[in-house]
């Protein structure tokens, strides 16, 4: 249990008394003390449940990290540094397998490439805002649908 790192989070799980498998979907925690944000801490995106193999593999380089696994509605299928991650459905899923047999994840860091790659028809979804000078003309077009949300967040400066 990695509840004695002392990383700049680690402040997120300080009230975790023991956690125990129950059985192969179940996971139980205990707390010290009563605590009304810990689903909270639970579901931000560096607290997570990891597989104990990844865990107590001391080499970072050994491929753990660059062939993640995972129990999503997708699993990994091929990184190409620079260039793309692409996902498979997960046939295995518990819930409702995707309609899409697949994700491609393509990186460019070049937003002239990207967004001409998007007028093309090349990439589906912007990851990312289109820069200021695209928004215009993006709205002005039927074919497209810009959607602004406002995402709850949190920010961290850590000393």
């Amino acid at each position: 249990m990695i509840v004695e790192h002392d990383g700049p989070a680690g402040f997120n799980l300080s009230d975790m008394k023991e956690v125990r498998v129950e059985d192969d979907t179940t996971v139980v925690i205990e707390l010290e003390n009563p605590n009304a944000a810990f689903l909270g801490y639970l579901a931000w995106y560096g607290t997570f449940i990891v597989a104990e193999h990844v865990y107590d593999d001391s080499n970072w380089d050994s491929g753990t990290t660059i062939e993640p696994i995972g129990t999503g509605p997708f699993v990994f299928d091929e990184h190409t540094s620079g260039v793309s991650i692409n996902l498979l459905a997960n046939e295995e899923y518990f819930g409702h397998v995707p309609e899409v047999p697949s994700l491609v994840f393509s990186i460019t860091a070049d937003q002239d490439t990207k967004m001409q790659a998007f007028y093309n028809g090349e990439i589906d979804i912007l990851g990312t805002a289109p820069p200021s000078s695209e928004i215009a003309s993006l709205e002005e077009n039927e074919d497209y649908v810009i959607e602004r949300r406002v995402w709850p967040s949190r920010e961290y400066i850590f000393f």
